[in-house]
């Protein structure tokens, strides 16, 4: 069969391409008294950044002493394979350096080293041309002594086991051709053109950063190019606001999301606070979100053999449960998702995006991986939990495939987890100190609007849609505001395609349960004692015996948990070949 020569010639009388339009028909009525997450096409945010060249390798040419000697230490900096490199200063003015030549003036920098006390405990970091900016470290007290230079701020912050300290300067490229560098300071005394000023003592310093943002985020290696990463943003639709949903790595538009109503039972869901934590730490590093924040968290095992994890407790009910968080791979490339209410865990490898099973650990029957773009993966695990207030699920770092393991101070990125009452993740809503609930994403169409279009006759529906799940009341339909039994439903809850006359089925074809987040065509054609269903260009079933329903009056798309790419109506029953022909092509 040739599908061009079996498509319908009639056009339809109703044509909904919001796939390729994005935006909804006037005639819609769009209703959703909440906030709620999508990814767009075009909304990227800078992630990983690092210009400097050899960031933990500082024997490397790009670096140089300037009034010091330099030379390698022997204590190893907090990534585990880089060593301190040693200034020890000869006159004022000592810094070691690497010249930049690429700046943009007038943007914002983030210089970053990670410092180690030497003979003195006075740091100092340098941004340096006609016009130096600079600040003071005290890394025996971990704090910022002074800055030098307009609008200049700088922060410390003590790392999480060497004793070192990530000191970071922020400011105002005044020029294009600066060095960028620390060295030894005496703890008051600036120079107006070259920054530190002590002329004895030493510093060691390792793993520098620099950044065009207003704050640093967690150390990226660079070795002979720089890094510049972007990541797509989840973005926050308004009340009442449809959204048009799109892949966030293809970055392919998916049509209308319709989900239905959904709590998320944890608190705190970027880690903030809440949590309980088990031979592990969590920081909040300023890493990039997958909402382009810098909230993303660090969970860090410890040197305790066992289980590493994070956790919280909440109050569930005896029924299908979905535990979700996002997360990316950093020193580990593993998690696992564990529901205590059945004692299931699954595993998840960040770098291959594949799913596994833990040593020791009964699988969950459900579960899911999916990017989200520059190596972030939303992560879900769903099965029956119990009636119960206590601990609900941790998330554990994983070392090959067992969750029970010597740690070794190493670490993995998370944020946004989420717990919710369904057999299935929904899109991301984000808490606080309470429990947030995300209301339901209604569309109908009703009056003129519908009447305009619909004939009560005959007629055709088609469908391309994909779905999340078929577990509630759901569906695209026609249906009756006077008798609440007459409905024409081109998608529903029972996966059939069907025609109901006062609450009975009239006719009707089941293809079978579908896979989630798979796209689909449904085409159903209606007429008294003639009707055909199909779905993606199988051969149409067709009944020729049945009612139609009277009094229809309104379209509605309803709790689909999923995108809708197109609808389309056509005011004559079709043919089978011209069903297959909707479907299949």
């Amino acid at each position: 069969m040739t599908i061009s020569n079996n498509y319908p010639t009639i056009r339809p009388s109703l044509d909904l391409d919001f796939a390729n339009s994005e935006q909804l028909d006037p005639r819609i009525t769009f209703s959703r008294s909440t906030t709620a997450a999508y990814y767009d096409a075009n909304t990227t945010a800078l992630a990983e950044q690092n210009l400097l060249l050899q960031s933990g390798t500082l024997t490397n040419a790009a670096w140089s002493a300037v009034n010091g000697t330099s030379s390698t230490s022997a204590i190893l900096a907090s990534d585990g394979i880089s060593y301190y490199q040693i200034i020890t200063a000869t006159s004022g003015g000592n810094r070691f350096q690497q010249i930049l030549t690429t700046l943009t003036t007038g943007l914002v920098y983030t210089l970053t080293f990670e410092l180690y006390a030497g003979t003195s405990n006075y740091a100092g970091i340098v941004a340096g041309n006609s016009n130096s900016a600079g600040a003071i470290f005290n890394l025996s007290t971990g704090s910022v002594v002074s800055t030098s230079g307009t609008g200049v701020t700088a922060s410390i912050s003590a790392m999480l086991a060497n004793g070192a300290y990530r000191c970071s300067l922020t400011f105002t490229s005044l020029g294009t051709s600066i060095y960028a560098g620390f060295g030894v300071s005496d703890g008051t005394t600036y120079n107006s053109s070259v920054y530190p000023s002590a002329s004895t003592g030493t510093i060691s310093g390792q793993l520098s950063q620099l950044e065009q943002r207003n704050s640093r985020t967690a150390y990226n290696a660079t070795t002979t190019s720089a890094i510049t990463n972007y990541i797509p943003v989840l973005q926050t639709a308004p009340i009442n606001q449809a959204r048009f949903d799109h892949d966030p790595v293809a970055r392919t538009s998916l049509g209308l999301l319709i989900e239905q109503q959904s709590t998320n039972l944890w608190l705190q869901s970027q880690f903030a606070s809440g949590w309980s934590t088990t031979n592990s730490t969590t920081s909040l590093l300023n890493n990039i979100a997958p909402d382009g924040t810098q909230t993303a968290s660090l969970l860090v095992d410890n040197t305790t053999n066992g289980g590493h994890l994070v956790q919280q407790f909440a109050t569930t009910t005896a029924t299908s449960h979905t535990i979700s968080v996002y997360a990316k791979a950093y020193q580990l490339s593993s998690i696992m998702l564990y529901s205590y209410w059945d004692s299931k865990g699954t595993g998840f490898n960040l770098s291959t995006g594949n799913i596994f099973t833990i040593t020791g650990v009964t699988q969950n029957t459900s579960n899911s991986i999916t990017p989200v773009g520059n190596g972030w993966y939303r992560c879900s695990i769903t099965s029956t939990a119990t009636a119960q207030t206590g601990a609900t699920g941790g998330i554990y770092t994983v070392s090959g495939t067992t969750f029970s393991y010597a740690g070794t101070g190493q670490g993995i990125y998370i944020w946004g987890a989420q717990l919710e009452a369904l057999g299935f993740p929904t899109s991301y809503i984000p808490t606080q100190a309470s429990q947030v609930t995300r209301a339901a994403d209604n569309a109908s169409m009703t009056g003129v609007n519908f009447s305009s279009w619909y004939n009560n006759q005959q007629g055709a529906l088609f469908a391309n849609y994909r779905m999340t799940n078929i577990t509630t009341v759901c569906g695209i339909s026609l249906k009756s505001s006077i008798n609440s039994g007459n409905i024409i439903s081109v998608v529903d809850n029972s996966n059939s395609l069907s025609v109901y006359v006062n609450g009975a089925v009239s006719a009707s074809s089941n293809f079978g349960i579908v896979t989630q987040n798979l796209p689909y065509k449904n085409a159903l054609s209606y007429q008294v004692n003639n009707f055909g269903f199909n779905r993606n260009g199988v051969t149409t079933v067709t009944s020729s015996s049945g009612a139609i329903p009277s009094f229809i009056d309104n379209w509605t798309i309803t709790n689909i948990n999923g995108t809708v790419s197109k609808f389309s109506y056509y005011p004559v029953a079709l043919t089978a070949t011209q069903l297959q022909s909707l479907t299949g092509s």
